[in-house]
């Protein structure tokens, strides 16, 4: 899947369902997170328009048929500061 330039934030949920192998999430060649066997994995970041998102498996893995990829635009991150101790 080729990224698209509307967005610049993608989430990935995915698992490999067998017991064997391990099921990859790749952007441009490069193994990013790896579900080996049962494993459910999650993969969020920022990404630049163009790169190229994929699976692969391998040792007989496949991955499970949940996959959830989700493109959004990041939101800005803001810190809040209490000028006073505040209780539990």
């Amino acid at each position: 899947m080729i990224l698209p330039n509307t967005h610049n934030f993608v989430d990935v949920l995915f698992y490999n369902p067998k017991n064997i192998g391990q099921v990859n999430l790749l952007i441009n060649n490069v193994v990013l997170i790896t579900a080996y066997s049962l494993q459910n994995k999650v993969y969020r970041s920022e990404y630049i328009s163009g790169q190229i998102l994929k699976t692969n498996e391998t040792n007989n893995a496949v991955i499970g048929t949940d996959l959830i990829i989700t493109l959004s635009n990041n939101i800005a991150n803001y810190n809040v500061d209490f000028p006073e101790s505040t209780e539990l």
